[in-house]
């Protein structure tokens, strides 16, 4: 048939049709008029103009573009860009030392306790020296 083809996509193993990729659209054509109707291992050939498959990055920006930017807005005076710092620097900038004290403590007392059951479930001969580690 002495074609231009660039490429041959069959979607599944055992599918009754293919797709044919031309470089260019003379070639697709030339290739449509060639295929359609000829014969090839009994039977006729049918061809016609398929349309692309959408683009990922063009299908992404146009929705970005439909829904807006998902970017953080910028903080526009220095007081809240200073709040901003603050908090992302040290958490607890705002609250006074004595309940920053209690409140590290209760985190802490937490994260032994998981531990210990931790300890536990992994090694039962451990739970008598935990249970007593619990009681001091």
């Amino acid at each position: 048939m002495n074609l231009n083809i660039s490429k041959v996509k069959a979607p599944a193993i055992k599918s009754k049709w293919a797709y044919v990729c031309f470089p260019s659209a003379e070639e697709r054509d030339k290739g449509l008029t060639t295929l359609n109707g000829a014969k090839f291992k009994a039977a006729i050939l049918q061809a016609k103009v398929a349309d692309p498959a959408p683009d990922p990055f063009v299908k992404r920006k146009n929705e970005e573009a439909r829904e807006g930017s998902n970017k953080r807005c910028k903080v526009e005076t220095p007081e809240e860009q200073s709040l901003v710092l603050r908090s992302n620097v040290s958490p607890l900038w705002n609250v006074p030392y004595e309940e920053q004290l209690a409140q590290k403590m209760k985190e802490a007392k937490i994260l032994i306790n998981r531990l210990g059951v931790d300890l536990v479930k992994t090694n039962p001969d451990l739970r008598q020296w935990a249970n007593k580690q619990k009681a001091e």
